[in-house]
Formats: C-alpha cells, sequence, structure tokens
C-alpha cells in the first residue's frame, strides 16, 4: 500500500537516489550526494520540510513532490499567496499508477493550506525558490521540453500552459566575429568592469545559496555610469551531466534610454571572447519567446536553441 508522508531528516540520501532516478533529462544535475541537494533545497531559511512530501512502498520511497511560495515585492519575506509546485517526480516502474496525481494534489494542499490563491508548476525569476541549480540549467525556466512527461501531466490536471522560455547555447570553442560600426566608437567611450553581484535581497540570496554571482558592467569612461550590466555564474551543478565547462547568463540589461542602439550586442560579443579565453567550453541562456529582439540576438552571435521550459498556472 502506498503511503505519503513529510520529510524527515533521514531522508536526503533518499532524495538523492529519487532524484537521479526521476530525472535524467539534460536540464536536471546529476547528484553524487546529498551535499547539493543541502545547498539548494534543504538548507534555504525558507525551506520547510511539511513542503516536502515523498511516497513510500513498503518502506521504499519511490516519488517525492515539492512546494514553496513567491517572494514578496520587496524580496524580503515570502509571500504565501502564490504557491509553486517545485519538483514533482514518481521511479519510472511506478508511473501510471496515480501516484504523482496525490503527490500533486498533496502538495497544492499543503500550498492552500498556507494562504495560497495562485498555484504555479514550474519554479522561474523571481518565483523559485528551491531548483535553482539543480534544474533548468543557466535558470529556472519552468519543467523543460525535454522532459516530456511534464506538460500532459500538468494539463491533464487543469493546468495552463504559459509562453515558452528559450533555452539557448552557444560553444565557445572559437570568439564571435561581430561586424559593427559602433563598436569601434563603443571601445573608446566605455570600459567594462567585472565583479562580484552585490545587493541581492533576501529572497535572492536563498535561491542562489553558495553560488558566486559574477557582475558585469559596461561603463561610461568619462561619467561612470553603468549602461548595461550581465550577470554570469559558473555551472559547475551540470558539468558531469554535460561534460562542459558552462557558464550560465542570468540577466543581461540594458538602462532604458540607450535600448537599442546596440549596447547589449557590444557586451555580449565582448564577454563571449573573454569566456573563450578563460577557457570555458559553453554558454547558456534562457530568453523568454515573447522577446523577439533577444531572441535574434543571440541567434546573430551563434546561439542555436536546445530547450524550451514552460511554467503551468491554475487559479482559484
Amino acid at each position: 500500500m502506498i503511503q505519503y508522508r513529510t520529510f524527515r531528516n533521514g531522508d536526503p540520501p533518499v532524495l538523492v537516489d529519487l532524484w537521479n532516478s526521476c530525472f535524467i533529462g539534460r536540464g536536471a544535475a546529476f547528484l553524487r550526494g546529498s551535499t547539493l541537494l543541502d545547498y539548494f533545497t534543504l538548507s534555504k531559511p525558507y525551506f520547510d520540510p511539511a513542503g516536502l512530501i515523498l511516497a513510500v512502498d513498503e518502506g521504499k520511497a519511490i516519488g517525492f513532490a515539492q512546494g514553496g511560495f513567491a517572494p514578496d515585492a520587496h524580496g524580503s519575506a515570502l509571500d504565501t499567496t502564490t504557491g509553486i509546485v517545485c519538483s514533482v517526480g514518481v521511479l519510472p516502474e511506478y508511473r501510471r499508477r496515480k501516484i504523482g496525481s496525490e503527490l500533486l494534489r498533496l502538495c497544492e494542499e499543503y500550498l492552500r493550506g498556507r494562504g495560497s490563491q495562485r498555484i504555479i508548476a514550474g519554479a522561474v525569476p523571481p518565483n523559485n525558490p528551491f531548483t535553482f541549480a539543480l534544474y533548468g540549467g543557466a535558470s529556472s525556466c519552468g519543467f523543460l521540453a525535454s522532459d516530456p512527461l511534464a506538460r500532459p501531466f500538468f494539463e491533464h490536471h487543469g493546468f495552463r500552459s504559459s509562453p515558452a522560455r528559450l533555452v539557448f547555447q552557444r560553444p565557445l570553442d572559437s570568439p564571435p566575429v561581430v561586424a559593427d560600426g559602433r563598436f569601434a566608437a563603443f571601445r573608446q567611450r566605455y570600459e567594462i568592469l567585472g565583479g562580484p553581484r552585490h545587493g541581492l535581497s533576501w529572497y535572492e540570496e536563498g535561491v542562489v545559496g553558495p553560488i558566486e554571482l559574477h557582475e558585469y558592467k559596461l561603463m561610461e569612461r568619462l561619467t561612470g555610469q553603468a549602461v548595461a550590466h550581465a550577470t554570469l555564474w559558473e555551472m559547475e551543478t551540470f558539468s558531469q551531466r554535460w561534460n562542459e565547462h558552462a557558464v550560465g547568463m542570468l540577466d543581461l540589461e540594458v538602462i532604458p534610454d540607450m535600448r537599442r542602439q546596440g549596447h547589449a550586442k557590444f557586451l555580449l560579443s565582448q564577454l563571449l571572447r573573454h569566456l573563450h579565453e578563460q577557457f570555458f567550453t559553453l554558454f547558456e541562456v534562457h530568453v523568454p519567446s515573447t522577446e523577439p529582439a533577444p531572441v535574434a540576438l543571440f541567434k546573430l552571435l551563434g546561439f542555436e536553441q536546445v530547450d524550451e521550459g514552460c511554467v503551468y498556472t491554475r487559479e482559484g
């Protein structure tokens, strides 16, 4: 008889085995032990054992689901009115027996019991409490198309899909060759400064855990104004799965009055050249499918789409 219970202190090794058996797609990190699980899930300041539910068959853990919550407007506390189903996994030999459905129901019950009026299935910034660096790749992007069971499962349970986030990758075996007449003037006018990313909110600090984020700013030499910035991180958690020394981009932003003038293109092309020289082998970035300008920019610089992620929502 299948039983369901919440997380216990002795569960991390069990969860590692479950994770590695349930999530075998390109976008899931392979866990060699419980350390990464502890860093990116169990040690979060907002982790609640009641939100991590296990399915057990005669003492054997066969599936799990985890729920969490969005941040408030300032990132200084949880907004429990928005609940997030971060993961649902069942061992292959136990699928098609409604175990996943019951795990999802219990996860939703937990979220609604703490005040959630809106349920999101799939973590995506800023609503990504637990799975950053473990699932999705460069960032959290919902459930990936490379996990083909996710979409029919959530749609069967009444969730609506949102526009996809596209996953782009570019090998770094060669620097980009970009012909743009504006770049010569940009090299005279700007410099690029890199350093640790500061100023994260309480929630954001919890999301990234021990990861060190690096921020690169495009600075105007005369005024010292930052006209664009990008945040990168070294994707060591995916190195075993991909056999690559990869870098992920979390954001790329240009100040409003400088947009559509080539600044993002210049900053990104210089970063690609820098990363190539640092012996990284792969660059990954996620872009909303609803934003054609950055999609076109990344394609121009040699990125190719390798996957896509989707978030599923149910109101009421």
